[in-house]
Protein backbone atom coordinates (compact mmCIF):
# COMPACT_ATOMS: atom_id res chain seq x y z
CA UNK A 1 0.00 0.00 0.00
CA UNK A 2 1.14 3.53 -0.41
CA UNK A 3 1.72 7.16 -0.54
CA UNK A 4 0.78 7.73 -4.33
CA UNK A 5 -1.85 9.59 -6.83
CA UNK A 6 -3.77 6.78 -7.82
CA UNK A 7 -7.04 7.91 -6.96
CA UNK A 8 -7.46 10.76 -8.15
CA UNK A 9 -4.56 10.77 -10.99
CA UNK A 10 -6.02 10.93 -14.55
CA UNK A 11 -3.25 9.51 -16.15
CA UNK A 12 -3.45 5.37 -16.77
CA UNK A 13 -1.85 3.37 -13.64
CA UNK A 14 1.41 1.59 -14.70
CA UNK A 15 2.16 -1.88 -13.49
CA UNK A 16 5.55 -1.18 -12.67
CA UNK A 17 8.27 -4.15 -12.11
CA UNK A 18 8.00 -3.09 -7.95
CA UNK A 19 4.80 -3.71 -7.90
CA UNK A 20 4.91 -7.36 -9.27
CA UNK A 21 4.84 -10.24 -7.05
CA UNK A 22 7.42 -13.61 -7.57
CA UNK A 23 5.55 -16.19 -9.71
CA UNK A 24 4.31 -18.63 -6.26
CA UNK A 25 2.81 -15.54 -5.15
CA UNK A 26 0.74 -14.66 -8.29
CA UNK A 27 -2.90 -14.79 -7.36
CA UNK A 28 -4.11 -16.79 -10.57
CA UNK A 29 -7.55 -15.68 -10.73
CA UNK A 30 -9.27 -18.14 -12.64
CA UNK A 31 -9.15 -20.30 -9.55
CA UNK A 32 -10.41 -17.47 -7.60
CA UNK A 33 -14.25 -18.58 -6.46
CA UNK A 34 -16.93 -16.29 -5.27
CA UNK A 35 -17.04 -15.53 -1.69
CA UNK A 36 -20.14 -16.19 -0.67
CA UNK A 37 -19.86 -20.36 -1.66
CA UNK A 38 -16.40 -21.02 0.23
CA UNK A 39 -17.27 -19.40 3.47
CA UNK A 40 -20.55 -19.57 5.81
CA UNK A 41 -23.20 -17.52 6.81
CA UNK A 42 -24.58 -16.40 10.00
CA UNK A 43 -27.50 -15.23 10.37
CA UNK A 44 -27.47 -12.44 13.49
CA UNK A 45 -31.38 -12.36 13.64
CA UNK A 46 -32.20 -16.17 14.82
CA UNK A 47 -34.16 -16.16 18.18
CA UNK A 48 -32.09 -18.98 19.03
CA UNK A 49 -29.16 -18.33 20.60
CA UNK A 50 -27.66 -21.35 21.13
CA UNK A 51 -27.83 -22.11 17.58
CA UNK A 52 -26.58 -18.95 17.11
CA UNK A 53 -23.12 -20.06 19.62
CA UNK A 54 -23.01 -23.12 17.39
CA UNK A 55 -22.63 -21.66 14.06
CA UNK A 56 -20.13 -18.81 14.62
CA UNK A 57 -18.44 -21.39 16.85
CA UNK A 58 -18.19 -23.60 13.61
CA UNK A 59 -17.51 -21.21 10.83
CA UNK A 60 -14.58 -20.24 13.35
CA UNK A 61 -13.26 -23.40 13.73
CA UNK A 62 -13.60 -24.94 10.25
CA UNK A 63 -12.87 -21.62 8.63
CA UNK A 64 -11.66 -18.72 10.01
CA UNK A 65 -13.99 -16.59 8.41
CA UNK A 66 -18.02 -16.12 8.23
CA UNK A 67 -20.29 -13.55 6.63
CA UNK A 68 -22.95 -12.01 8.69
CA UNK A 69 -26.78 -11.09 7.43
CA UNK A 70 -28.85 -9.52 9.29
CA UNK A 71 -26.66 -7.87 11.61
CA UNK A 72 -28.56 -4.82 12.14
CA UNK A 73 -26.58 -2.34 10.56
CA UNK A 74 -28.38 0.16 8.04
CA UNK A 75 -27.49 -0.55 4.32
CA UNK A 76 -27.47 3.03 3.61
CA UNK A 77 -25.02 3.72 6.64
CA UNK A 78 -22.66 1.02 5.41
CA UNK A 79 -22.89 2.48 1.82
CA UNK A 80 -21.94 6.20 3.15
CA UNK A 81 -19.02 4.49 5.12
CA UNK A 82 -17.50 3.06 1.52
CA UNK A 83 -18.45 5.98 -0.33
CA UNK A 84 -16.65 8.40 2.12
CA UNK A 85 -13.64 6.08 2.26
CA UNK A 86 -13.34 6.51 -1.47
CA UNK A 87 -13.87 10.04 -1.55
CA UNK A 88 -11.40 10.31 0.86
CA UNK A 89 -8.96 8.57 -1.41
CA UNK A 90 -9.67 10.91 -4.19
CA UNK A 91 -8.51 13.62 -2.62
CA UNK A 92 -5.37 15.09 -3.65
CA UNK A 93 -2.03 13.67 -2.81
CA UNK A 94 -1.20 16.70 -0.77
CA UNK A 95 -4.61 16.75 1.27
CA UNK A 96 -4.19 12.84 2.39
CA UNK A 97 -0.32 12.47 2.12
CA UNK A 98 0.51 12.59 6.34
CA UNK A 99 -2.38 10.43 7.05
CA UNK A 100 -2.07 7.22 4.31
CA UNK A 101 0.57 4.60 5.22
CA UNK A 102 3.50 4.24 3.92
CA UNK A 103 3.70 1.66 1.30
CA UNK A 104 3.20 -2.11 2.88
CA UNK A 105 5.78 -4.58 1.31
CA UNK A 106 6.17 -7.76 0.88
CA UNK A 107 8.65 -9.28 4.29
CA UNK A 108 9.05 -12.73 2.53
CA UNK A 109 11.12 -11.91 -0.60
CA UNK A 110 14.52 -10.36 -0.59
CA UNK A 111 13.55 -7.89 -3.07
CA UNK A 112 10.74 -5.69 -1.47
CA UNK A 113 7.42 -5.86 -3.26
CA UNK A 114 4.67 -3.08 -3.10
CA UNK A 115 1.11 -3.87 -2.72
CA UNK A 116 -1.76 -2.54 -5.32
CA UNK A 117 -3.54 -0.29 -2.94
CA UNK A 118 -3.38 2.35 -0.34
CA UNK A 119 -4.81 2.56 3.54
CA UNK A 120 -4.71 4.39 6.69
CA UNK A 121 -4.98 3.19 10.32
CA UNK A 122 -7.02 4.81 13.33
CA UNK A 123 -7.52 4.23 16.49
CA UNK A 124 -10.92 3.82 18.26
CA UNK A 125 -12.11 3.11 21.33
CA UNK A 126 -16.00 2.44 23.00
CA UNK A 127 -15.68 4.37 25.59
CA UNK A 128 -15.98 8.02 24.54
CA UNK A 129 -16.04 9.38 20.89
CA UNK A 130 -12.54 11.62 21.02
CA UNK A 131 -10.96 9.05 18.72
CA UNK A 132 -12.76 11.07 16.37
CA UNK A 133 -10.59 14.13 16.46
CA UNK A 134 -7.82 12.09 15.08
CA UNK A 135 -9.69 11.23 12.13
CA UNK A 136 -9.62 13.00 8.60
CA UNK A 137 -11.66 16.18 8.42
CA UNK A 138 -12.23 16.21 4.44
CA UNK A 139 -14.46 14.94 3.06
CA UNK A 140 -16.37 16.83 5.74
CA UNK A 141 -18.81 14.48 6.25
CA UNK A 142 -16.20 11.43 7.28
CA UNK A 143 -16.04 11.63 10.78
CA UNK A 144 -19.84 11.82 11.19
CA UNK A 145 -20.24 8.71 8.81
CA UNK A 146 -17.37 6.78 10.42
CA UNK A 147 -17.97 8.10 13.65
CA UNK A 148 -21.97 6.67 13.19
CA UNK A 149 -20.94 3.60 11.22
CA UNK A 150 -17.97 2.58 14.86
CA UNK A 151 -21.11 2.82 16.88
CA UNK A 152 -22.83 0.17 15.53
CA UNK A 153 -20.19 -1.87 14.58
CA UNK A 154 -19.16 -1.60 18.62
CA UNK A 155 -22.11 -3.23 19.41
CA UNK A 156 -21.91 -5.92 16.83
CA UNK A 157 -18.39 -6.76 18.33
CA UNK A 158 -19.73 -6.58 21.47
CA UNK A 159 -22.68 -9.20 20.74
CA UNK A 160 -20.58 -11.63 18.25
CA UNK A 161 -17.74 -11.49 21.75
CA UNK A 162 -20.67 -12.44 24.05
CA UNK A 163 -21.54 -15.48 22.03
CA UNK A 164 -17.49 -16.30 21.69
CA UNK A 165 -16.83 -15.60 25.28
CA UNK A 166 -19.72 -18.76 26.03
CA UNK A 167 -16.82 -20.87 24.13
CA UNK A 168 -14.15 -18.59 25.24
CA UNK A 169 -13.61 -15.17 27.12
CA UNK A 170 -11.55 -11.53 27.42
CA UNK A 171 -12.43 -7.62 26.25
CA UNK A 172 -11.44 -5.47 23.35
CA UNK A 173 -8.77 -2.76 22.15
CA UNK A 174 -9.33 -1.56 18.93
CA UNK A 175 -7.43 -0.01 15.79
CA UNK A 176 -9.30 0.86 11.67
CA UNK A 177 -8.18 0.43 8.73
CA UNK A 178 -9.96 2.00 5.59
CA UNK A 179 -8.12 0.63 2.28
CA UNK A 180 -8.61 1.63 -1.46
CA UNK A 181 -7.24 -0.68 -4.23
CA UNK A 182 -7.89 0.94 -7.21
CA UNK A 183 -8.39 -0.69 -11.08
CA UNK A 184 -4.85 -2.89 -12.19
CA UNK A 185 -4.54 -3.32 -15.62
CA UNK A 186 -3.08 -6.95 -15.28
CA UNK A 187 -4.06 -8.43 -11.59
CA UNK A 188 -2.39 -11.33 -12.60
CA UNK A 189 0.64 -10.08 -11.63
CA UNK A 190 -0.12 -8.43 -8.42
CA UNK A 191 -1.53 -8.41 -5.16
CA UNK A 192 -4.21 -5.78 -2.97
CA UNK A 193 -2.54 -7.82 -0.01
CA UNK A 194 -0.45 -10.41 -0.03
CA UNK A 195 -1.39 -13.84 1.68
CA UNK A 196 -1.79 -13.24 5.63
CA UNK A 197 -3.32 -14.27 8.88
CA UNK A 198 -5.07 -11.25 11.25
CA UNK A 199 -3.01 -10.69 14.49
CA UNK A 200 -6.25 -9.74 16.61
CA UNK A 201 -9.21 -10.87 17.96
CA UNK A 202 -11.50 -10.55 15.86
CA UNK A 203 -11.62 -8.42 12.26
CA UNK A 204 -15.29 -7.04 11.09
CA UNK A 205 -14.48 -5.73 7.55
CA UNK A 206 -17.00 -3.49 5.37
CA UNK A 207 -16.35 -3.83 2.01
CA UNK A 208 -17.98 -3.09 -1.48
CA UNK A 209 -19.67 -6.33 -1.88
CA UNK A 210 -20.79 -6.40 1.67
CA UNK A 211 -18.05 -9.31 2.68
CA UNK A 212 -17.71 -9.11 6.79
CA UNK A 213 -14.75 -11.50 8.22
CA UNK A 214 -13.41 -13.14 11.31
CA UNK A 215 -10.39 -14.66 12.60
CA UNK A 216 -9.81 -15.97 15.99
CA UNK A 217 -7.46 -18.11 17.71
CA UNK A 218 -7.90 -19.90 21.08
CA UNK A 219 -5.13 -22.69 21.86
CA UNK A 220 -5.37 -23.55 17.92
CA UNK A 221 -9.65 -24.75 18.52
CA UNK A 222 -10.60 -21.23 16.49
CA UNK A 223 -8.97 -20.67 13.43
CA UNK A 224 -6.86 -17.86 12.13
CA UNK A 225 -7.35 -17.80 8.63
CA UNK A 226 -4.68 -17.08 5.87
CA UNK A 227 -6.41 -14.71 3.52
CA UNK A 228 -5.26 -12.07 0.60
CA UNK A 229 -6.57 -9.18 -1.18
CA UNK A 230 -6.32 -9.99 -5.15
CA UNK A 231 -6.88 -6.80 -7.53
CA UNK A 232 -9.39 -6.26 -10.65
CA UNK A 233 -8.75 -5.30 -14.11
CA UNK A 234 -11.82 -2.79 -14.28
CA UNK A 235 -13.23 -2.39 -10.71
CA UNK A 236 -12.18 -0.61 -7.70
CA UNK A 237 -12.65 -1.72 -4.20
CA UNK A 238 -13.01 0.11 -0.74
CA UNK A 239 -13.18 -1.50 2.64
CA UNK A 240 -13.04 -0.79 6.52
CA UNK A 241 -11.86 -3.52 8.47
CA UNK A 242 -11.86 -3.10 12.49
CA UNK A 243 -9.27 -4.88 14.75
CA UNK A 244 -10.32 -6.09 17.98
CA UNK A 245 -7.67 -7.20 20.61
CA UNK A 246 -6.55 -7.15 23.68
CA UNK A 247 -5.00 -4.53 25.47
CA UNK A 248 -1.18 -4.67 25.53
CA UNK A 249 -0.61 -6.43 28.96
CA UNK A 250 -3.50 -8.47 28.75
CA UNK A 251 -1.98 -12.28 29.61
CA UNK A 252 -3.02 -14.63 27.01
CA UNK A 253 -3.30 -18.58 27.59
CA UNK A 254 -5.54 -21.28 26.66
CA UNK A 255 -8.79 -21.47 28.56
CA UNK A 256 -8.94 -24.31 30.99
CA UNK A 257 -12.41 -25.07 30.92
CA UNK A 258 -11.40 -26.23 27.05
CA UNK A 259 -9.84 -29.04 28.39
CA UNK A 260 -7.53 -30.76 26.95
CA UNK A 261 -3.47 -30.24 27.05
CA UNK A 262 -2.20 -26.60 26.23
CA UNK A 263 -0.71 -26.27 23.21
CA UNK A 264 0.60 -22.67 23.83
CA UNK A 265 2.16 -21.21 26.90
CA UNK A 266 0.82 -18.37 28.42
CA UNK A 267 2.24 -14.67 27.00
CA UNK A 268 1.24 -11.14 27.22
CA UNK A 269 -0.09 -9.22 23.82
CA UNK A 270 2.88 -6.96 23.90
CA UNK A 271 5.54 -9.95 24.22
CA UNK A 272 3.04 -11.47 21.38
CA UNK A 273 3.75 -7.98 19.25
CA UNK A 274 7.34 -7.65 20.03
CA UNK A 275 7.83 -11.14 18.26
CA UNK A 276 6.42 -10.46 15.56
CA UNK A 277 8.25 -7.24 15.25
CA UNK A 278 11.46 -9.21 15.69
CA UNK A 279 10.71 -11.47 12.86
CA UNK A 280 10.76 -8.56 9.98
CA UNK A 281 11.90 -9.42 6.68
CA UNK A 282 11.18 -12.92 7.22
CA UNK A 283 8.55 -15.79 6.73
CA UNK A 284 6.47 -14.84 10.50
CA UNK A 285 5.58 -17.75 12.83
CA UNK A 286 4.48 -15.88 15.67
CA UNK A 287 2.09 -18.28 16.86
CA UNK A 288 4.78 -21.37 16.53
CA UNK A 289 7.06 -18.96 18.80
CA UNK A 290 4.61 -19.75 21.78
CA UNK A 291 3.75 -23.24 21.24
CA UNK A 292 5.13 -25.83 23.48
CA UNK A 293 7.30 -28.46 22.51
CA UNK A 294 5.97 -32.08 24.66
CA UNK A 295 4.88 -31.29 28.09
CA UNK A 296 7.56 -28.39 28.80
CA UNK A 297 7.14 -24.91 28.48
CA UNK A 298 10.33 -24.35 26.58
CA UNK A 299 9.80 -22.77 22.89
CA UNK A 300 11.78 -22.07 19.86
CA UNK A 301 11.86 -18.82 17.54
Amino acid sequence: MATFKWANDPMPLLLTSKFIVPNEHKPNLVNVSDLGDSIPTVDMNIDNNEALVHDISRACEEYGFFQLINHGIPNELCHNVLQVITEFFHLPYEAKVDIITEYIKDQDTKEKIFMWGEAFFHTWGPIDDSYLQNLPCNPPSYRKIVGDYIKEVSSLITKILHYLQRRLGEKPQCTAQANYYPPCPDPEQTLGLRDHTDLKVLTPLLADEGVPGLQVLSNGKYKSACHRVVNNKTKKRATFGIFVGPEEHTKIGPIKELGGRALYRDYTFQEFMQVFRNQEGQRRMVKEYFRKTGEGEKVTQ
